[in-house]
C-alpha cells in the first residue's frame, strides 16, 4: 500500500512541478486591462464619462475579450500589431451579443485596438505584450 502511496505521490509531483514555471520564465499574463479612450474624427473628446466597452488581454488564451455595457449597434474591431504587421478584425451586433472573443497570436509587440459603431462612433486603445 506504502509503495502505491509512494508512487502516486511521484507522479503528482512531476506533473505539478512540469506545470510550473522555471525559474526566470514568465508566466503568461491572465487578463490584463486595456484602456479604451472615445476618440473623435482627428481628435480626442474630453470627456469622464465611461466608454461602454471594457476591454482585456487574457494571455492564457491569447485572446481579446470584450464587453459591451450598452447597446451600440454593429461594431467593427481590428486589432494591429504595430511591430510585426499582424492584423485581426471581427464585427458583432452588441445589441445580440454583449460579448466578444477575438483570438490573436499573442506575438510581442505593441498593439493597437479600435472599435468603430454604426453611428460612426470610435473607440480606440493601446496595449503591449512582452
Amino acid at each position: 500500500m506504502v509503495k502505491h502511496l509512494t508512487s502516486i505521490l511521484l507522479a503528482l509531483a512531476a506533473v505539478f512541478c512540469y506545470t510550473m514555471p522555471a525559474r526566470g520564465d514568465t508566466s503568461p499574463e491572465i487578463k490584463r486591462p486595456i484602456p479604451i479612450k472615445h476618440v473623435g474624427i482627428g481628435s480626442i473628446i474630453r470627456d469622464l464619462s465611461i466608454p461602454p466597452l471594457q476591454v482585456c488581454y487574457d494571455g492564457m488564451s491569447s485572446a481579446i475579450h470584450t464587453t459591451v455595457t450598452s447597446d451600440l449597434g454593429q461594431i467593427e474591431m481590428t486589432v494591429v500589431n504595430l511591430s510585426t504587421g499582424e492584423t485581426w478584425s471581427d464585427t458583432f451586433d452588441s445589441g445580440v451579443f454583449m460579448q466578444n472573443v477575438l483570438p490573436i497570436s499573442g506575438t510581442p509587440g505593441y498593439y493597437e485596438i479600435e472599435y468603430v459603431t454604426e453611428t460612426g462612433d470610435v473607440y480606440a486603445g493601446e496595449f503591449l505584450i512582452e
